[in-house]
């Protein structure tokens, strides 16, 4: 068996530096396996990452530098943080920005730094200033950060904090109207029926053609149809078929038929 796809050696993933491959490492009870490398930080730790982490970013540095960057701030100083950030899922989403932005090996990139989007030197630099910005600016664990000019950067001036549903369906618009002119509606409605499980549009269920009821959750409807035909197939596969049916990719759903839309 090849030990690695990719010879990472030499090359440089944040603060890290590979220097050779170590063996691979085993991930769980099924007994896979992944390339384990040894880097050097420029600090001249050594640290033991898995390939995976390292070109998607998760590992840039090694632990003490990781701490270093992040901060951990005890109450009552001049930071006024209690709580060790790196937990926090605004860190996460303040990691992902700039990896996309920076980090030719994470999936994305392409779109964001490949099209010369950056982060901001305030925000790149100071994980403090971000999360004060976030939080002035009305951040909740259910928002997720959105350019208002999709072509800006990442920077105070240009951000906000929408639904993803928002984020999504501004996404969508872009794209679609970038590759052909249009917009429409029918289309976009589709592509949430793939990615939402709350769709925030109505669909209907029909039996033998007759209407039956009226939905707008994928899920909620899959566990319907599983207690009134007694199913002992799990609700999430359930909801696949009946979003395979809303593609007219499938028919019908043991025996109950679905269109997309308000009216019967």
């Amino acid at each position: 068996m090849k030990l690695y796809k990719e010879d990472l050696t030499g090359r440089a993933f944040g603060d890290l530096i590979v220097l050779s491959f170590i063996r691979r490492k085993e991930l769980n009870i099924r007994k896979q396996t992944t390339p384990l490398w040894l880097c050097k930080c420029v600090c001249g730790n050594t640290r033991e990452v898995v390939d995976a982490k390292l070109k998607n970013g998760t590992t840039v540095s090694c632990k003490p530098c990781g701490i270093k960057r992040i901060g951990v701030f005890n109450s009552g100083s001049d930071t006024g943080l209690d709580i060790k950030v790196s937990s926090e899922r605004l860190h996460r989403i303040w990691i992902a920005m700039k990896q996309r932005c920076s980090n030719q090996n994470t999936v994305g990139y392409k779109n964001y730094g490949g099209k010369g989007v950056i982060v901001c030197t305030e925000w790149s630099n100071s994980y403090k200033s971000f999360r004060e910005w976030a939080l002035e600016c009305g951040y909740s664990e259910t928002l997720t950060i959105d350019r208002k000019d999709f072509t800006g950067n990442y920077e105070p001036s240009n951000c906000r904090w929408v639904t993803l549903e928002d984020n999504n369906k501004e996404s969508f618009e872009r794209h679609y109207s970038a590759k052909t002119g249009i917009f429409s509606k029918e289309s976009y409605e589709k592509v949430r029926v793939t990615n939402k499980t709350k769709l925030g549009c109505k669909f209907n269920m029909y039996l033998n053609g007759q209407f039956i009821s009226k939905w707008e959750c994928l899920i909620d409807c899959a566990e319907y149809i599983c207690n009134v035909k007694g199913l002992k197939t799990k609700p999430l596969q359930i909801k696949k078929n009946i979003s395979a049916c809303l593609h007219n990719k499938r028919a019908s759903c043991h025996g109950y038929t679905f269109k997309l839309g308000g009216s019967k």
